[in-house]
């Protein structure tokens, strides 16, 4: 392992240790003052910016924060990932044996006992075109696009 380069104050070991680095407080001081205050008091401000909008989620939604930013991870995931992330929390919720509760209000939008946190359903896909032979029309690609087929001829 190389040794670090060492400042013109600090002394070589002679005994073939490690380097002792002098800590540059005035150097840590000022990075402190004049960049990390700074960029912490505009986080600050921008959180500050935040609560209202969480707080009226909280107070007139009803909405649990944490379930607030499960949901948004999910927003931003490619779809195999969220595949398999909503299968992981259905499994996990249901080896859990965790289900909606069934009371008066579940009862009243038609809800069934037992039912699962999470339910299953299709989602649309992309479908993969097969291309037949060089002079094909693009009405295959319009096909899987479930749009009306136009004619390009992309050759």
């Amino acid at each position: 392992m190389a040794r670090p380069k060492t400042k013109e104050n600090d002394q070589p070991a002679d005994d073939g240790g490690e380097v002792y680095n002098r800590p540059d407080a005035a150097k840590a001081l000022k990075i402190l003052d004049e960049e990390i205050k700074p960029r912490e008091a505009f986080i600050a401000e921008k959180r500050g910016d935040l609560s209202d909008p969480h707080r009226r989620i909280k107070d007139e939604c009803h909405f649990p924060r944490m379930v607030l930013n499960f949901i948004s991870q999910l927003d931003g995931m490619e779809d195999a990932k969220l595949d398999h992330v909503l299968l992981a929390l259905h499994l996990g919720l249901e080896h859990r044996n965790y289900h909606r509760p069934f009371d008066l209000v579940a009862m009243a939008v038609g809800a069934a006992p037992n039912d699962p946190v999470v339910k299953t359903s299709a989602r649309r896909r992309p479908k993969l075109v097969t291309v037949p032979d060089p002079d094909f029309d693009d009405g295959d690609f319009a096909a899987a696009a479930d749009v009306d087929p136009t004619n390009l001829k992309l050759n």
